[in-house]
């Protein structure tokens, strides 16, 4: 969060102490004083911490440093002046405190700018607020001392004019403070790119998701995540959902205090914007990971613009619509078209109507069918009910009343996975990436065995309750080969147990290989080059009599399941590179209303 999500703290700080500044400026009471010049008092303040914060990135040479370290002093001497004038009228009438710190702060500003933009070049954006805030103080200050000398000549003292005064110098100061963060954000993404590269892509992500506004631009977030606060209620709530699940279980387990492990988490909070799900989930407490915690990406920043800026950017070079696998029909109609094989729909339920798709006999509908929700969701979450259900019996197709729902033939179970597997759906998800050349490449395979909730066998009272909530597991398959590792839970997501053998069946996960691994991998790596227009796509891939056939696919796969299951970041991962390389041409883009980019940004390689 330390620069990713500093952009979130910025506003809500400004806002907040702005909004009081109206309100205490339009009150009728005569009380701006003793409100707006400490605000304004305040807010230099901050200008000196984020100055700190500029000599801390290290700075090219001496003089910049200095001149940074004698803005700091300016800027205290300016508060330490705003938070005694509404206190001391005499010491302001004898020693003219107040236009003093206003006019050394007005002679100063031109100077500043000037050797700043000569030792220290900040960008384009910072230049222009630092060029406004002065021009705002300049207001300011010529309208303190007219307002000052019509009081000294015995004029009555015009209080609208005493408060825009006030008002204008604390805006100034804010517009300032803008200017310095911006300053900040921009050499922090040079540093990153130009030093860490992929080590820090998840933080780097997370900088040009707000900096580029990929998540409004790709149209990824809905309306409740765009609302103020919303991130930080959410961090917050995560906090609070972990501590009692997983803190006891990891202090006894890795001998981790709570105390530290909710330091932790704050810092990881303040530095790389993660929360208290990706700090267990990935497994953070291990100190190794938790130095590579920039790495990380979670669902939040793919699902949200991130990877849907990339394919609307690939969408505009191929001249062409991405299909939308977000409809399954759509899917299975992509699918005929291009001569891929896949799970045929024999019917489709609408709130209770069931209708017929295909040719089907009543020997298909007497054999264990599999109800799948036409419209999938961007969260990617297999094993619950609104997600995947395989149903047999008598009344099944009463579970389907409401919603849209399509029946399917249960696919088969491979004799080299059945003993393990026992009666759960197994299905080989492949993700697949399109690099900026054009080629495909498998970056990620995992084996989920999707089940419905049952009690565990031999096994004790407690174990049987945690295996009846237990839907879907999730196991990382080596590309190469195609071996199993250690399988984790996929739902639900708060289980952080790692499994070598199957919970229920306990036969062995880990050391088996898929099977037809280099076949599967194949139809991937082909339905993908079929799709121009996407970048990243998630595979469900299943086994039938004939062979293998596509069962779904998804444009958001679940980066969070993917690097809990690998126990490594997507930094670290074979999509890292591509990652880079299309935020690189975002990054190169310009914006709406921007006419050049910034140069520091422009020459950065990747």
């Amino acid at each position: 969060m330390l620069f990713s999500d500093a952009q979130r703290a910025i506003p809500g700080f400004l806002l907040i102490t702005t909004l009081v500044a109206v309100y205490i400026g339009l009150s009728p009471a005569r009380a701006d004083d003793w409100v707006i010049n400490p605000l304004t008092g305040i807010t230099a303040l901050a200008f000196c911490l984020l100055a700190f914060a500029r000599i801390a990135l290290g700075v090219p040479n001496r003089v910049a440093k200095r001149i940074w370290v004698g803005l700091i002093g300016v800027f205290c001497t300016v508060a330490a002046a705003q938070f005694i004038e509404p206190y001391s009228h005499a010491l302001q009438q004898s020693f003219g405190i107040d236009d003093v710190a206003d006019c050394v702060l007005l002679i100063v500003s031109p100077i500043t700018l000037w050797m700043i933009a000569k030792f220290d070049p900040p960008p384009i954006m910072a230049r222009n607020l630092f060029l406004f805030g002065f021009l705002m103080q300049s207001v300011a200050t010529i309208l303190d001392i007219l307002n000052a000398s019509l009081e000294l000549h015995g004029h009555q003292n015009v209080a609208a004019i005493d408060v825009i005064t006030d008002f204008g110098q604390f805006a100034a100061l804010q517009v300032y403070l803008i200017g310095v963060a911006v300053f900040l954000l921009s050499l922090r993404y040079h540093r990153l790119a130009r030093a860490a590269g992929v080590k820090k892509l998840g933080e780097l992500s997370r900088y040009l998701l707000v900096r580029l506004n990929l998540a409004n631009r790709a149209g990824g977030s809905s309306q409740r995540e765009r609302r103020p606060g919303y991130g930080a209620g959410l961090w917050w709530a995560r906090l609070i959902n972990w501590l009692p699940i997983a803190a006891r279980q990891i202090r006894d387990q890795q001998d981790r205090a709570i105390r530290w492990q909710v330091t932790d988490i704050f810092c990881l909070g303040w530095r790389q914007g993660l929360d208290a799900s990706a700090y267990y989930r990935f497994g953070l407490y291990h100190r190794l990971k938790y130095n590579r915690a920039g790495g990380y990406l979670t669902n939040s920043e793919t699902s949200n613009g991130l990877f849907g800026a990339i394919d609307h950017l690939l969408a505009k070079q191929a001249c062409e619509q991405a299909p939308d696998f977000s409809d399954r029909l759509s899917l299975a109609t992509f699918c005929e078209a291009q001569d891929l094989p896949h799970l045929p729909t024999l019917l489709a339920a609408e709130n209770g109507r069931l209708d017929y798709t295909s040719v089907i006999s009543p020997e298909m509908l007497g054999r264990d069918l599999l109800a799948v929700p036409r419209f999938t969701g961007k969260d990617d979450r297999w094993g619950r009910s609104t997600q995947i259900m395989p149903f047999s019996g008598r009344g099944r197709f009463s579970q389907l009343a409401a919603g849209a729902w399509l029946i399917l033939q249960k696919p088969d179970c491979p004799s080299d996975l059945s003993a393990m597997a026992g009666d759960a759906l197994a299905v080989v998800r492949v993700v697949t990436c399109r690099t900026k050349n054009g080629d495909i490449d498998a970056t990620h395979g995992l084996l989920r065995l999707v089940r419905r909730g049952k009690s565990g066998r031999k096994r004790g009272a407690e174990s049987d309750q945690m295996l009846a909530g237990i839907s879907a597991l999730a196991a990382p398959v080596d590309m190469m080969d195609g071996q199993i590792g250690e399988a984790v839970v996929d739902q639900p997501r708060r289980v952080l147990e790692r499994y070598v053998r199957h919970p229920e069946t306990d036969s062995p996960i880990a050391g088996l290989t898929v099977p037809r691994w280099s076949d599967i991998k194949a139809l991937a790596c082909k339905a993908h080059d079929r799709c121009p227009g996407r970048f990243v796509i998630g595979w469900d891939i299943v086994y039938r009599d004939d062979g293998i056939a596509i069962l779904g696919a998804t444009a958001s796969p679940d980066v969070e399941l993917l690097q809990s299951a690998y126990e490594q970041p997507i930094g670290d991962s074979l999509l890292a590179q591509p990652i880079l390389d299309f935020l690189q041409i975002l990054n190169a883009v310009p914006q709406p209303g921007q006419h050049q980019l910034d140069a520091k940004l422009t020459r950065t390689h990747i």
